[in-house]
């Protein structure tokens, strides 16, 4: 069987057991034949291992050499004629140690040859890889073979670990870099951060130390329209006109105040229900002598919805719209409204002016975005639209707008509808006494805007008091029919708003906050104090309608 086969094997002894006999030449037939099977398949198995890309070497159970292949000699260098079946591996270990495979003088190669021969006779599978003297990196893998035999392959991975490494060290340096520009990038953000907090400070305290001599401005020049000799020169138009550059600076430092604390993220909206009704009277009183001395008629509709909002960042959206909707209408009306739409109020501004070309209405709300005008019209900055979308996005009351060319033009703003909310509120006094005789206190610690003040109360009729300090103000004698007070009133002083807190329990009851600050939120702050804000620069209209009120 171990010559010819099992299966040739089976066919001789069946035949001799059966008597039959076979020819010598049968014989040797079949022996050709198995000799010839076997040769063929030792070839097939010597050819594949020699395209294989291991080297590769078997020894038996006395640890002699028995079968090799052409990468295993190739990759040891081996001499053409060295290998021989039956060869000790301890040889080949040895020739090896001596061209190469080991560092000269590191160790002596009998007891290299002797580790290595004592791993192989465990005869267990093992797995390694190795880097020799010449950088060479070698994947070594054994396994046992039935009889005892045991295989070893060689795999040249030199290639593997370079390219390996080479993308570790990429790797790291990516990580690197990626290190670097982050840093770079959160300096550079922490700059800009910086820069716009600073511009936002800036710009806020600026816009107050500039709304300040404009409020005196102001003042002065309502005080000489209200002068009979000037109600019947030219120097009426003198007045008006600056009133109107007045008026147009004061539009201009609010927007681009408003628009970087936009910018800047430093909104936060503080939604609350609010009567809708509150605000309207709000908008009627800032806007109805602006649209009186344009020729205009402002309607704003009464309504007991309740909606949920931001009381201070809707009434800012409804400002914009109304000043546009006056800036831009000729003649005829502005009217501000509400109307219910399923669960939403639409808060909605309409007026007859001259309309919105439709190719423009996709980009009024950019910034500095001016439509043609007519000569007559107050200079504007184009920021006031800007801000009004800025503020939609913000609160999440979607804003849309229709117009037609000569028609005017519709724009609501979308708010979610709410419970209305009865809560216990100092109501402001109303007066119908007439102006005349009214005792007025002036709280400001800017001198020149008491004085103003001062002249504008007189050609009203009223009796002015002044007080350039809150200490100065509670050590005057009442009683007061009204108040004027600032919010800022120097340092180590109360500020306006505990001042007035300490009026109303001197029964003063009408009183309204007049200051340039645009901090969040100050009106509700006001509101809770029961008193009125009135922003300066302030219209000589509307002090006068507050004061009548």
């Amino acid at each position: 069987a171990g010559a010819l086969g099992a299966v040739a094997a089976r066919r001789v002894i069946g035949a001799a057991l059966s008597g039959g006999g076979r020819a010598p030449e049968d014989v040797v037939r079949m022996l050709d034949e198995a000799s010839q099977a076997v040769q063929f398949n030792r070839q097939l198995l010597l050819t594949t291992l020699d395209n294989i890309d291991q080297g590769v070497a078997v020894v038996d159970e006395e640890l002699r050499l028995v079968a090799w292949n052409r990468p295993y000699v190739e990759m040891f260098d081996l001499p053409h004629d060295f290998l021989h079946v039956g060869m000790p591996i301890a040889n080949v270990y040895r020739h090896n140690a001596q061209n190469g495979e080991i560092e000269p003088q590191s160790e002596r190669t009998e007891s290299w040859v002797a580790r290595r021969l004592e791993a192989l006779s465990r005869r267990q599978h093992h797995f390694h890889e190795r880097q020799g003297p010449d950088g060479r990196v070698l994947r070594v893998v054994g396994e046992p073979l039935p009889g005892g035999a045991y295989v070893t392959s060689y795999t040249d991975i030199t290639d593997l670990r370079r390219a390996a490494r080479q993308l570790e060290e990429a790797n790291e340096q990516l990580e690197a870099r990626v290190t670097e520009r982050t840093t770079q990038l959160k300096a550079a953000v922490e700059m800009a951060e910086r820069a716009t907090a600073s511009k936002t400070r800036f710009l806020a305290a600026a816009s107050h130390d500039l709304l300040q001599p404009l409020h005196a401005a102001r003042l002065f020049i309502g005080a000489l329209r209200e002068d009979p000799c000037v109600e019947q020169s030219e120097s009426l138009t003198l007045a008006i006109n600056a009133d109107r550059s007045i008026e147009s600076a004061h539009r201009l430092l609010t927007a681009l105040l408003n628009l970087s604390k936009l910018e800047a993220g430093g909104v936060d909206p503080a939604i609350a229900p609010l009567a809708l009704d509150q605000l309207f009277g709000d908008i009627a009183r800032e806007f109805t002598p602006i649209a009186k001395a344009k020729g205009l008629e402002l309607r704003v509709h009464p309504t007991r919805v309740w909606i949920s909002t931001d009381r201070d960042l809707l009434r800012s959206m409804l400002q914009n719209l109304v000043a546009n909707a006056i800036r831009y209408t000729d003649k005829g009306a502005v009217v501000v409204g509400a109307r219910r739409r399923g669960g939403r109020i639409d808060v909605v501004v309409v007026d007859t002016g001259r309309g919105i070309p439709e190719e423009s209405r996709a980009k009024i709300f950019g910034e500095f975005v001016r439509l043609p005008g007519t000569p007559v019209d107050e200079p504007a900055a184009g920021l006031g639209l800007a801000i009004v979308q800025r503020l939609s996005d913000l609160l999440g009351h979607p804003l849309s707008v229709q117009s037609r060319i000569g028609s005017g033009s519709q724009f609501r703003i979308s708010t979610p509808r709410t419970g209305a909310v009865m809560s216990p509120v100092d109501k402001v006094a109303t007066s119908r006494t007439p102006l005349f005789g009214k005792r007025v206190l002036c709280v400001d610690n800017e001198q020149p805007i008491t004085a103003a003040l001062e002249v504008l109360l007189k050609r009203w009729g009223a009796v002015p008091t002044l007080a350039n300090s809150a200490e100065e103000a509670l050590e005057l004698e009442g009683p007061f029919d009204a108040a004027l007070v600032d919010l800022h009133l120097g340092d180590g002083q109360m500020d306006g708003l505990a001042l007035i807190e300490e009026l109303k329990r001197r029964d003063v009851r009408r009183i309204a906050l007049v200051t340039a600050a645009t901090q969040d939120r100050l009106g509700a702050q006001v509101a809770q104090h029961g008193a009125v804000l009135l922003p300066k620069p302030i219209k000589p209209a509307a002090l006068k309608a507050f004061l009548n009120g």
